[in-house]
């Protein structure tokens, strides 16, 4: 019988984990790189790099794809990381919102964060 000890069940978690978040991004580039090919080009280079930890925590966040896309479109653009930035706390601590419902309540947030800086 095969064991996995616990170190290693962690390390194959977090492979999973960065390779379904590798693969979002990517998908979400291609997706828009007719429309936008330097954004395509940022996405992409973004989930080539080894710090995955916004995409891992956007997909832990959230199960619906069109918030994903959205909220990774935000961060890319901006540079505003949700769950660093103190403004969104009380959004990400709410104890009766959902993980959707917060990660919708973030992408209306970030349209004025948006329409500020435009």
């Amino acid at each position: 019988m095969l064991k996995i000890r616990n170190n290693q069940f962690e390390q194959l978690e977090k492979a999973t984990s960065e390779r379904q978040a590798r693969e979002i991004a990517k998908k979400f580039a291609h997706e828009i790189e007719k429309h936008d090919t330097n954004l395509a080009a940022r996405i992409l280079k973004y989930s080539q790099g080894y710090d995955l930890e916004f995409l891992d925590r956007l997909l832990t966040l959230t199960n619906i794809e069109q918030y994903q896309k959205f909220l990774l479109f935000t961060f890319i653009q901006t540079g505003i990381n949700f769950f660093e930035n103190n403004e969104f706390k009380y959004i990400l601590d709410h104890p009766l919102l959902s993980d959707n419902a917060k990660a919708r309540h973030i992408s209306l947030s970030s349209f004025i964060i948006m329409q500020g800086r435009g």
